[in-house]
C-alpha cells in the first residue's frame, strides 16, 4: 500500500525515466512545486467554504485513549546499586545537621 506522497512522486517521475540525474531533480522540483500549489489551493478553498478539513475529527473526548502515566521501572537492583550516603547540610556540607539548623548561617 502506497501513501499519497509516494503516488505523487511516482507521477512526477513518470516522464523523467532515462534522463540524467540533474534533469530528474529539476523536473521533480518544478512538478512537485506545482502539485503542492494546486493541492494547497484546493485545501484552502475547502476550508474557506466551511467544509471540515478532515472528516476524522474525534469530538467525543471519552473515546480517546487514556494516558498510562509513568512507565514501570524495569531495572533489577543489586547490592552494587546500594550506596549508603549520609545526609549533609546544603550550606557547609557537614553531616549531622540540615540547612535549617546550620551554625554557619546567621538566623534572625
Amino acid at each position: 500500500m502506497t501513501s499519497n506522497l509516494v503516488e505523487s512522486q511516482n507521477n512526477v517521475y513518470k516522464g523523467t525515466r532515462g534522463l540524467p540525474i540533474t534533469a530528474i531533480v529539476k523536473a521533480s522540483y518544478y512538478r512537485l512545486a506545482a502539485l503542492f500549489a494546486k493541492r494547497g489551493h484546493e485545501a484552502a478553498a475547502r476550508v474557506n467554504s466551511g467544509e471540515p478539513f478532515s472528516e476524522n475529527i474525534m469530538t467525543d473526548k471519552s473515546m480517546r485513549r487514556e494516558k498510562k502515566g509513568r512507565p514501570p521501572i524495569t531495572r533489577i537492583r543489586t547490592e552494587m546499586d546500594d550506596v549508603e550516603t549520609e545526609r549533609r547540610c546544603g550550606v557547609c556540607r557537614m553531616p549531622g545537621h540540615s540547612r535549617k539548623n546550620c551554625i554557619n548561617i546567621r538566623h534572625q
